[in-house]
């Protein structure tokens, strides 16, 4: 009988383990660091520069903050393979934007894609890098006035 209580035990013990890792694993930072583009073919501009941006991310919450963090939004979705932190896509005669915020949880690429204008004034920004894994700092809270 010992020996059952022992096994109910450890797996009890080895479970817990599991979820609070799969917590944690759910809640981190990252330090992305790469390239941005920018094209705007009406201004005869193409220039490529480095970026660094720092993401507070939550996927229990799905919610995310980056730089100093003074506002926190909504992740769009996260599955085993990737996290989109923004989408949005509108296309018509009067206006054309696009936002595609995306991080590889397998590589962690890291590409945001930015469109705007119309016809001969539209303009874009790519961003392409690599995103390192650091230990969850929280989001702040904010200063209220009431």
């Amino acid at each position: 009988m010992n020996t059952n209580i022992f096994g109910t035990a450890l797996f009890a013990a080895l479970t817990l383990g599991a979820n609070a890792a799969l917590a944690q694993a759910a809640k981190f930072d990252l330090a992305c660091t790469g390239t941005t583009r920018t094209l705007a073919p009406s201004m005869l501009m193409d220039e490529t520069k480095p970026y660094y941006t720092f993401y507070r991310i939550d996927l229990d919450a799905m919610k995310w903050c980056s730089g100093a963090c003074e506002a926190t939004w909504s992740v769009v979705e996260a599955t085993p393979t990737s996290i989109t932190l923004e989408g949005k896509s509108v296309d018509t005669p009067r206006e054309h934007e696009k936002l595609r915020n995306v991080i590889s949880r397998v590589t962690g690429e890291h590409s945001i894609s930015a469109e705007s204008g119309i016809g001969s004034r539209r303009m874009a920004i790519f961003w392409k890098g690599q995103c390192e894994r650091a230990e969850f700092t929280g989001f702040p809270t904010p200063a209220t006035k009431f």
